[in-house]
């Protein structure tokens, strides 16, 4: 079975169209793989923005925060 979608048309009032199950799952993968690149992305900028912040060392005076 596949998930039924509602879809509006001006010539029959409303027509349903089915979405294949593996289509659906297709799509909630590339949503989680896209989710994965999103968290690695922040991971890495937030990396990138403290070892910086290291290098500048005594210009800073400590207070890296």
């Amino acid at each position: 079975m596949g998930y039924r979608q509602r879809l509006n048309s001006r010539e029959a009032g409303c027509v349903w169209s089915m979405m294949l199950s593996r289509v659906a799952s297709s799509i909630y993968w590339l949503n989680r793989y896209i989710e994965r690149a999103e968290n690695y992305a922040r991971f890495i900028e937030v990396n990138l923005n403290l070892t910086l912040d290291f290098l500048e060392g005594p210009r800073n005076n400590g207070n890296h925060w």
